[in-house]
């Protein structure tokens, strides 16, 4: 059976709705629904109901439920054990949000690499909800995010605290410009702006931002262990008056593994964030 088939089952019944599972799927409605449809040919029975109200589960897509997130996890995990056919070495699958590679994400498998050699890890940088999602599927062991999914079998931990910090360039403080830090940055800044902010450039990656604002003027909200070198040497300055936010930074992580080598990699996660690691440019 494709796994997608599950995958997309598992996102119908979580979401309870063809439409949010499309968009945290990022594929079209009618491909969950073709998707869904043929799950149900290969089975032979009927999963959802569908109503006004979004898409419940029929009595046999209750009994399917337990097997879909098994066949997702056994799927996960066969191909991690293909991928190191000599059996010496633990996979684990960790991820980052987009804006939180660097430096944190990246100074994780740094670590890992230096002081767990017997560790290997695929690592994948997405959006948070995809994260949570293959995170609660068990596709992924850790995510690092701003906002965890709360759930009986997940831990959630508070690893940092980040903060926003309105900036520009010295004399060129013209174009605005939005980066989009995590899901809820652009709403909170845009509630205490004292006018409407003109976009000129919108960014979803930290480093492209950056640059770009040094190499043509702009002003913008950046993280402070990103703009704090250019703040030193002066390339950078606050902007007077603008307030500053902060975003605490939570890794999510499996509680049904008992995996001492989880364990061991959370524990050197801990160490990456009390140390502040410098952001990489």
């Amino acid at each position: 059976m494709d796994i997608n088939l599950a995958k997309t089952f598992i996102e119908v019944m979580n979401s309870r709705s063809f439409i949010r599972a499309s968009d945290k799927l990022h594929v079209t409605q009618t491909t969950v629904t073709t998707r869904i449809q043929n799950l149900e040919e290969q089975l032979q029975v009927r999963l959802f109901v569908r109503n006004k109200s979004g898409a419940s589960l029929t009595p046999e897509g209750e009994r399917f439920a337990p097997y879909a997130n098994a066949l997702v996890q056994t799927w996960a995990r066969a191909r991690d054990e293909l991928r190191n056919p000599q059996g010496d070495q633990v996979c684990l699958r960790i991820g980052g949000e987009t804006s939180l590679w660097n430096p944190l994400l990246l100074s994780w498998l740094l670590w890992i690499r230096q002081h767990e050699p017997m560790i290997t890890f695929d690592a994948r940088v997405d959006n948070a909800a995809i994260l949570t999602t293959d995170l609660e599927h068990g596709v992924l062991d850790a995510v690092i995010v701003h906002r965890p999914l709360y759930h009986p079998s997940l831990g959630v931990e508070q690893i940092l605290e980040e903060k926003l910090i309105h900036v520009q360039v010295p004399g060129k403080g013209e174009p605005d410009i939005s980066i989009q830090w995590g899901d809820d940055s652009a709403a909170d800044i845009s509630t205490v702006l004292p006018r409407p902010k003109k976009n000129a450039f919108g960014f979803n990656l930290g480093l492209l931002a950056l640059h770009t604002m040094l190499g043509s003027g702009g002003n913008g909200w950046f993280r402070t262990r990103v703009v704090d070198q250019y703040l030193r040497s002066g390339r950078l300055v606050r902007v007077a008056g603008s307030p500053e936010f902060t975003y605490p930074l939570f890794v999510n992580h499996r509680l049904d593994m008992h995996s001492s080598e989880l364990d061991a990699i959370l524990a050197g996660l801990r160490q990456v964030a009390a140390a502040d690691p410098a952001w990489v440019v």
